[in-house]
């Protein structure tokens, strides 16, 4: 496994389950709080060729919803964001952090309408707040209502990625 891989699984739960330890103490003797954690839409519906780091962002998914249900009587609040593209200079940063010439894809959220959508959902104290282009948040209510419905589409995208892989691969 790769040193950016290791560091992946690593960071993204440790970082929040420190974050949250730390939190928690605080919230509890001021009586309450709101903690947001942040996963992606990988959290939520399993990508293709992106097992790993579907792994971590289920695990955020997760642990945040099943805090949130621990801690409402404590009147301490879990969110979790579940982002798909947004239009950050994360496009420009490679795997291993050198800079890249990248730009976010065409339907990428813009920052502050994500940010919006977030400080609503923080508002209206929803649990899992999906930040998504119109296309991928039609996946994630089809996904919500029906998984199997939504097998071919992503046995397609499966496919084409493999494709994808062997042709660069060659």
């Amino acid at each position: 496994m790769g040193l950016w891989r290791e560091r992946l699984i690593k960071d993204d739960r440790t970082g929040v389950i420190y974050g949250v330890h730390a939190a928690i103490p605080i919230m509890r003797k001021q009586g309450g709080g709101h903690i947001v954690n942040t996963a992606s839409v990988a959290g939520v519906v399993p990508l293709p060729f992106q097992a790993l780091y579907c792994t971590t962002k289920y695990a955020v998914v997760g642990m945040s919803e099943s805090l949130r249900f621990e801690l409402a009587d404590e009147n301490i609040h879990l969110s979790v964001v579940c982002p798909g593209d947004v239009a950050t200079r994360i496009f420009e940063a490679g795997l291993q952090g050198e800079q890249l010439e990248g730009k976010p894809p065409d339907d990428a959220i813009p920052a502050p309408e994500a940010a919006r959508t977030i400080l609503e959902g923080v508002a209206k104290k929803e649990g899992i707040i999906v930040v998504l282009p119109e296309a991928m948040r039609q996946l994630w209510n089809q996904w919500r209502a029906s998984p199997e419905s939504c097998e071919e589409l992503l046995l397609a995208l499966a496919r084409g990625r493999r494709s994808a892989f062997k042709s660069t691969a060659s």
